[in-house]
Parts: structure tokens; C-alpha cells; sequence
């Protein structure tokens, strides 16, 4: 409308300008000037072109130059949206009331950009309750957001610090010590499906394992009234933040997705996974960057893959996951391959990289990040027949804690080909003073140039072929049982 009141005054303002005889040719003027202006206001607004989401950055690590990359290096990432943006559709949401039906109206009636005019899904600042339909859809077996067979479409919030939040108060079932799996929740914040060519970012997600930022249970102010104890410290001192009918709750879940990145997000206390790539056995997730979030006070994971291809983690912040800071567990007979994390601050409350599962995990490079917690862990859960896990490179790596355990500070079994170099691991001298565990570890298997601090013996068992042990510090004493 206001587009409509500058061409009128154009018109007035033009036609002041102009006398008697030139009164109808000012006129003339005037109205085609005027209607262009009013013409410019479309049913959306058009981002900036320099809008960030267009780029994808090409930035390689320190020390590249002596990077050894397993086979099969990533040579694919998304593409990327064309500098022509589609439509920009605003949701409108207020700040009273589940908004959770609204939103998701909006966003199913929003079409599919194009490859060269990608269509925005733009959120509004504020914070809004989302707890999802639980009504019609109790355990939340289609989440709380649902994007589904979407292409060439970007998700956001604000840019800046301004972003849209979307939070729920509760579980989607209620505390049992005990329930039948198929009555667990699975009621995923984002849920993306089938969707292809998309960007997800500028959003907080806040489960209800916070209150207002607040780990509840901290205090009794803290503690709802769905929270009735967990076995770790129990309602007052701290709520156990891993609860088995309500794993699934992941902030945000890719399912059968590709070429897709997801940025500058921010997640805390929900009681799933904080970012969960996976378990279509059939569609594997590929092409997919998750970069530059923030993840705190997760129940379980707070980036999981279980069946992808091709993944980039980079530049994320996860902060006291419940379990694994990073975690690549397929399910038997899945796979998840060709996997760089790289510039990761990973404070785990149990372990900062986990490759377990029972299927298959190869062509890995976790390099260049900053981690404490407890060991690396890498092996096939499935012992009667394991898959061939292979190419793994550990580099340029620091823990900033200490390692003491009677475990070793990386331990992988049934491994073939692995180099690992150039990192500083503290390993505590008070107790098992182990450094690295390989067991059944076959191919070309190199430890060199990392300091282990008090860490001295190398552990060789089971079928490990020969290991090539250099320029490690203290220098380390190959143990074989």
C-alpha cells in the first residue's frame, strides 16, 4: 500500500512541475512513473543479495599441506542457492498459545523454489511454544515442524543474535522408569523428509530439559512438574538428562535428505539428539554440512548420524551431550561414509567421537578439533558379522581435559588402515598410562609424531598387523597380548 501513496504523490509532485501546455504530457509521465513505483511491491520481500546463505566457504585447516585424507575424500557438498532468491514467505506467529498447527499450515501451503530461484521460509523473531498435536498426534510420530518433499528451500530465522526460538514444556509422553518402545516419544522439533537442495539456520531450539535456559532440577524452582526423579541425582540436585522413552525428542532430524546445510543453529536441553542425520535404510541422507552451532545439555547425541554419505561437520560448539559429542552408529546393515569433522570444540559428559553401531563406518577424517571427555571409541557392535570398516584418520587434534581411565584414550577394534598423527592427548600417568587400543586392526596402521603426555604403551591385540610407532611423545612401548 504505501508503494500505491508514493506514486500518488509522484504524481502530484510531477505535475506542479509542469504548465499549461505541458500539462497533459506531464500527466502522462507522471502516471507511468507512479505505476511503476506502485508495481514494486510484490506479495514478498526479496533478501539482499549478498545474504550468506549463497556461500559455501572452501576454507582448509592448518597444517593442509601434511594432511593425509583417507580414500574416497568428500567432493561433493550442496549446492548452492543461484544469487536470484525465489519468494520470501514470512510466517506470522504470535507469542501466546501453541503455535504448532499455525506453523505448520503456513509452511505446507509454501511451494518449492527452483534451481535458479530458491524460495524462503522466513520465521519471525521471538520466542514461541511449540509443543507440537499431541492431540491428534500423541508420541509425536510426525514431529512438531514436518518439511516434507521440499526442494531448493531455505529455512531461517533472523540473522544475528535475534534469532527465532521455538520451544516446548514437556515430553510428548509422560516419566516411566519403564515403557514399551512403541510407546516412546519420537517427536522430532524439525523433522525434514525427502527434501533436497535446502538450508536450515538462524533458529534456537529449547527442549524441556531446560527452563529458561536453566538445566532443570538444578533447583526446586527449576524442577516441572512432569520431572519426577531420574537415577543419576535425582529431582533437587540435577535431572538425568538421558531418558530412554524420550530419546528421540532430537531438535532437528534429517531423514532421507540431500545436499542440505545446517547452520547457525542454536539447541538447548532437548532430550534427543541435537542435530540426528539418518535411519532411512533404504534413502540414506548424502551431501549434507552441519556447521557453526551451538549444542548444549542434550539427553543423547548432539550430532548423530545413522545412515549417510558424504557428511562435512565443521566449526560446531557442543557442550555436555549426555552421551557422544559426535556419534556415527547405522543400524545393522546401514552405513555412514565419507565423514570429515573438522574445527569442533566437543566437551562430552562420556565421549567426544563414537563409531559404533552395527553396520558400516568408513572413510573418516576427524581433524584439527578441540575435545575432552572420555576415549575415541571406534568398533562393530555386531559380532557375528561385522562389517569391513576401513580409512580412518585421527590429526591435529587436542584434548583440553585430562585422560585417566583404565581404558585407553583411543581405542578401536576391527579397523582397517589408520593413521594417527600430530595429536596432543593428555593422558593421565596415575593410572592405565595406555594410549592407544587396537585391536583387530588390520592394513597400513600408523601412530607418529603425537604427544601422549603420561600416556606410554600401545596396545596390539588380537590380529593388529604391524604398526608403524615414530617420533610419538614420551615414546611409546608396544604392548601385544
Amino acid at each position: 500500500m504505501i508503494y500505491w501513496i508514493l506514486g500518488i504523490l509522484t504524481i502530484i509532485a510531477l505535475g506542479y512541475m509542469f504548465k499549461k501546455h505541458l500539462k497533459k504530457i506531464g500527466l502522462a509521465i507522471a502516471l507511468f512513473v507512479g505505476g511503476w513505483i506502485g508495481l514494486q511491491n510484490t506479495d514478498v520481500d526479496l533478501p539482499q543479495p549478498t545474504d550468506p546463505v549463497i556461500e559455501i566457504p572452501v576454507d582448509t585447516a592448518d597444517a593442509s599441506d601434511t594432511l593425509v585424507i583417507p580414500e574416497k575424500p568428500i567432493d561433493t557438498i550442496p549446492t548452492k542457492p543461484k544469487d536470484t532468491i525465489g519468494k520470501v514467505y514470512k510466517i506470522k506467529l504470535s507469542e501466546v498459545g501453541d503455535q504448532t498447527v499455525s506453523l505448520q499450515q503456513q509452511i505446507d501451503k509454501i511451494p518449492s523454489g527452483t534451481t535458479d530461484a530458491w524460495n524462503v521460509i522466513q520465521l519471525p523473531s521471538g520466542r514461541f511454544w511449540t509443543e507440537g498435536d499431541l492431540e491428534n498426534n500423541p508420541r509425536g510420530n510426525k514431529g512438531i515442524i514436518r518439511i516434507e518433499n521440499k526442494h531448493y528451500i531455505i529455512i531461517r530465522g533472523p540473522s544475528g543474535d535475534d534469532k527465532t526460538t521455538l520451544y516446548t514444556k514437556a515430553p510428548a509422553v509422560p516419566f516411566e522408569s519403564k515403557i514399551d518402545r512403541n510407546e516412546q516419544s519420537n517427536r522430532r522439533h524439525i523433522w525434514i523428509i525427502g527434501c533436497s537442495d535446502f538450508v536450515v539456520k538462524d533458529i534456537r531450539i529449547e527442549g524441556s530439559d531446560t527452563i529458561e535456559g536453566t538445566l532443570i532440577g538444578t533447583t526446586p524452582e527449576f524442577t516441572p512438574d512432569f520431572w519426577k526423579g531420574g537415577k543419576d541425582k535425582g529431582s533437587i540436585n540435577g535431572a538425568n538428562a538421558y531418558h530412554a522413552p524420550w530419546e528421540a525428542e532430537h531438535a532437528i532430524d534429517v531423514r532421507a535428505s540431500k545436499n542440505g546445510i545446517i547452520e547457525n543453529i542454536e539447541v538447548s536441553g532437548v532430550w534427543g539428539d541435537g542435530i540426528y542425520i539418518g535411519n532411512s535404510a533404504l534413502d540414506p541422507s548424502e551431501n549434507i554440512i552441519v556447521r557453526n552451532n551451538y549444542i548444549e545439555y542434550v539427553g543423547r547425541q548432539g550430532i548423530g548420524a545413522a545412515q549417510a554419505r558424504n557428511l562435512k561437520i565443521y566449526g560446531n560448539v557442543i557442550h555436555k551431550g549426555r552421551r557422544a559429542s559426535i556419534d556415527l552408529e547405522p543400524f545393522n546393515n546401514g552405513f555412514v561414509d565419507n565423514v570429515e569433522i573438522y574445527d569442533n570444540k566437543l566437551h562430552a559428559v562420556q565421549v567426544p567421537l563414537a563409531m559404533g553401531g552395527k553396520g558400516n563406518v568408513s572413510n573418516i577424517s576427524f581433524h584439527h578439533n578441540e575435545y575432552s571427555g572420555g576415549a575415541l571409541i571406534a568398533y562393530d557392535s555386531n559380532k557375528v558379522n561385522p562389517s569391513n570398516r576401513k580409512n580412518y584418520y585421527i590429526g591435529y587434534n587436542k584434548r583440553t581435559d585430562w585422560f585417566g581411565s583404565p581404558q585407553a584414550a583411543i581405542k578401536f577394534i576391527g579397523i582397517e588402515n589408520i593413521t594417527i598423527e600430530h595429536n596432543e592427548d593428555n593422558v593421565s600417568s596415575k593410572q592405565s598410562l595406555r594410549s592407544v587400543h587396537l585391536e583387530d586392526c588390520t592394513g597400513e596402521i600408523i601412530v607418529r609424531n603425537n604427544n601422549f603426555s603420561g600416556g606410554q604403551y600401545i596396545l596390539k591385540l588380537g590380529n593388529t598387523t604391524e604398526i608403524i610407532n615414530e617420533g610419538n611423545t614420551p615414546e611409546q612401548i608396544i604392548k601385544e597380548y
